[in-house]
């Protein structure tokens, strides 16, 4: 039951993952939304899957940076949730793309 569970958190993280980059917001004024730009491939763990989700997460925030805001960002999970033997933790692997506004 318990990788039954695990597999359907994985499987959910994924889907969610995948939703397309929409606009935070109206683009200021003389603003347009940019290109995107990518964090490197990192990986989180945790004692649980929460636990790594989040230290993926935060980590991967730390290098989105956008001088004028951030007109989208994306979460993508590249590894669901799974036990780590070699650490003894849940680890969960992605990256974020994101996009800024761009300002003339």
């Amino acid at each position: 039951m318990k990788r039954l569970l695990i597999l359907l958190f994985a499987v959910t993280v994924v889907a969610l993952a995948q939703a397309p980059i929409r606009p935070a917001e109206a683009a200021p004024p003389g603003c347009f939304c940019g290109g995107y730009y990518y964090t490197p491939q990192l990986w989180g763990q945790g004692n649980s899957c929460s636990e790594a989700e989040t230290s993926l997460w935060a980590q991967a925030m730390a290098y989105v940076y956008c001088a004028n805001g951030r007109c989208g960002l994306e979460r993508i999970v590249t590894a669901g949730c799974h036990w780590d033997s070699f650490s003894g933790k849940f680890q969960v692997d992605g990256y974020i793309r994101w996009r800024c506004w761009e300002c003339e």
